[in-house]
């Protein structure tokens, strides 16, 4: 009898993204998550780095410690708590929990973890910034059981191979601690640096220890070397409304990681019209006309810090949409911005985020939470975070407004279709989006357990953010320039084989521009890849996005034909193709990139790499097209093209 084959399941991105922009509003309305499948498949991974917040945040650990800790000292899994090295170690825990939730309801978003033993093992060399099963663990149950968080345990399907990390997120009591601490804005987390820049990894992708030889040595010091430069250079991003992204990009590359502590917002000049459109708190319903005209601050449109006026609730309004009935009012905090609450509770009408139904959550009294004292040096809101509220809302406000029709529940193709969309900022209410790139140190990263497999730079902001935001990097004030090897993946190999060739590789396969990026995806899918099937799978997630727009097939029929297609015209580097030399390659363009860094950072020109792409300011582009001319030719014995 044939067996049957089992499907695979495909991943819900768009729709958990979805599901996240209506939890957040939930959230910063005071209500718990709506724990639909999608969204939790879309979850961020508990991140142990995560260990410094603004004083806010920080705060609220010493309120919540004694109790956590009460609990922990009768779980036997914890050795020794009471000592004052065990009770320093399980704060720590505790504060990285806390601002992972915190991370985690900003974004909208639950987070997986780990309760495999196994995932918590790590080579020391890479310092401690990772948890210990036996703290987590406890940890995590000692939030559930002061209704901290809500959870959904973990599962393994043996039917299909398949298996599901525990979930969590901050529960409405939680949220609600959030809230009336940060008034409603957002407020920065932060990741330590790694200990170890040079970092080895298995077949598996996991770190793995390793002996020091001269060779790695001499790796860590150049890292070491480069960074304490480029720590001393600002480099900035500064768009204006023209500037093309889509919704997805704009939340998952930039946003995420100015929450994250990555940049800082240092201008946002926004449609004010139009948001101010969006904020109807109008008592246009109502026979008292009085207060017909009230109208919210654009700054302070959620919430009311009652640590300052005094007043006995805590009261917040969602503005998103327009949910809330008219307030009767009995006093006003401020009469030059005119927020009015009452001494009661709102009365809401039913808040329909795109059909899904959000309700007043009345088992949670702010009043009801002992909080940390807020000393006045840390009361005034930053720029920073009314920036982060504000892009925060235009982004929520667009996704939750996208053309979805009648749909009760969207379909992940056309949410797909609406999040990938380009579309400038400006039609996102955007004039301007200036930031400033905190994270600029690189590490390496080395794989399949060897050091001439991998080794490409990570870490810095700019390699993340959407390839057209590079070209309004600032570095130190001045504009720049980037340049790249042109058909950098493709070339090489050809170099190896000891064949010049100048063409553009992929125009020899299509006059088409759209198939020309078709097959710029394959190829690199293809030379990167062991196994054919594992080229297939590769190319058909990095066209998924495009595949409707241009009518691509991605049945594994139709990619066979491609990949034979490109062996055929580039058959005399086709033993590269799904060869496992993938990685080979890397290792030569990173011993490039290496050099080019060290030689621009000895004639101090800071240089920021993207893997074969680099930036530098604009008056030093001839110095570096001569860095990368000099460092090609001296490992592959021939004159790169450079675009």
């Amino acid at each position: 009898m044939k067996k049957k084959k089992k499907k695979k399941k495909v991943k819900k991105i768009f729709t958990g993204m979805y599901r996240a922009a209506v939890n957040a509003e939930r959230a910063q309305s005071g209500y718990g998550a709506d724990p639909s499948t999608p969204w939790l498949e879309d979850a961020i991974p508990l991140n142990a780095a995560l260990i410094r917040a603004e004083p806010k945040i920080m705060g609220i650990i010493e309120s919540l410690f004694p109790a956590i800790f009460e609990f922990i000292k009768h779980d036997d899994r914890i050795k020794k708590p009471n000592t004052a090295s065990g009770r320093a170690r399980i704060k720590y825990t505790c504060k990285v929990v806390l601002f992972n939730l915190y991370l985690a309801y900003l974004v909208g978003s639950p987070i997986r973890y780990a309760r495999d033993t196994g995932q918590y093992a790590k080579a020391r060399r890479y310092g401690q910034l990772f948890f210990k099963y036996h703290r987590v663990i406890p940890v995590i149950a000692a939030f559930e059981d002061l209704g901290l968080i809500h959870h959904r345990c973990g599962r393994y399907d043996r039917e299909k191979s398949m298996g599901r990390q525990a979930r969590m997120w901050a529960s409405e009591k939680l949220v609600a601690m959030f809230n009336k601490v940060t008034q409603g804005y957002p407020h920065q987390v932060f990741s330590e640096d790694p200990e170890e820049p040079v970092v080895l990894k298995n077949e598996d992708k996991k770190k793995i220890d390793y002996i020091d030889t001269p060779a790695t040595i001499l790796i860590r010091n150049n890292l070491d070397h480069y960074n304490d430069f480029i720590s001393d250079n600002e480099v900035a991003v500064a768009s204006n409304g023209d500037r093309e992204i889509s919704l997805y990009n704009l939340k998952s590359k930039v946003f995420l990681n100015l929450l994250k502590g990555n940049g800082t917002i240092t201008d946002l000049v926004f449609n004010n019209e139009v948001l101010k459109s969006c904020i109807d708190v109008n008592n246009k319903t109502s026979s008292n006309n009085k207060y017909k005209d009230m109208i919210v601050d654009i700054y302070n449109i959620l919430y009311i810090n009652s640590n300052i006026y005094k007043i006995y609730n805590n009261k917040y309004i969602s503005i998103t949409h327009k949910n809330f009935k008219p307030i009767q009012v009995d006093e006003f905090i401020n009469s030059k911005e005119k927020v009015y609450i009452s001494c009661d509770r709102l009365i809401p009408s039913p808040c329909v985020a795109r059909n899904y139904l959000i309700g007043l959550n009345n088992n949670v009294r702010l009043d009801d939470f002992e909080l940390p004292f807020i000393p006045m040096q840390h009361r005034d809101i930053s720029r920073s975070s009314k920036y982060l509220k504000l892009l925060s809302y235009i982004i929520n406000h667009n996704i939750l407004n996208l053309n979805i029709g009648d749909k009760l529940f969207p379909d992940e193709a056309l949410l797909r279709q609406l999040f990938t969309k380009k579309a400038s900022l400006r039609d996102f209410d955007i004039e301007r989006l200036n930031f400033v790139v905190n994270d600029k140190k690189l590490h390496r990263v080395f794989n399949e357990e060897s050091f001439d497999q991998g080794g490409r730079f990570y870490g810095g902001l700019y390699q993340f953010v959407p390839k057209g935001f590079r070209k309004d990097i600032l570095i130190g004030g001045e504009p720049t320039v980037e340049l790249d090897y042109a058909a950098h993946h493709i070339r090489i190999p050809y170099h190896q084989e000891g064949i010049d060739y100048r063409e553009d590789p992929y125009l020899a396969l299509t006059n088409d521009p759209e198939e020309r990026s078709i097959f710029k995806k394959l190829l690199f899918a293809a030379l990167n890849a062991v196994t054919e099937e594992e080229a297939i799978g590769a190319f058909r997630s990095k066209c998924i996005d495009i595949a409707w727009k241009t009518n691509l097939s991605l049945a594994n029929e139709s990619i066979l034909g491609l990949l034979d297609r490109a062996k055929e015209v580039h058959h005399r580097i086709a033993g590269y193709i799904h060869s496992g030399k993938g990685r080979e390659l890397q290792n030569l363009d990173s011993k490039i990139t290496e050099a080019i860094l060290m030689r621009m950072t000895d004639k101090g020109i800071p240089c920021l790499p993207v893997h074969d792409s680099y930036i530098v300011p604009r008056q030093f582009e001839n110095e570096l097209r001569e860095a990368m001319v000099d460092e090609y030719q001296a490992i592959l014995k021939f004159e790169p093209v450079i675009g």
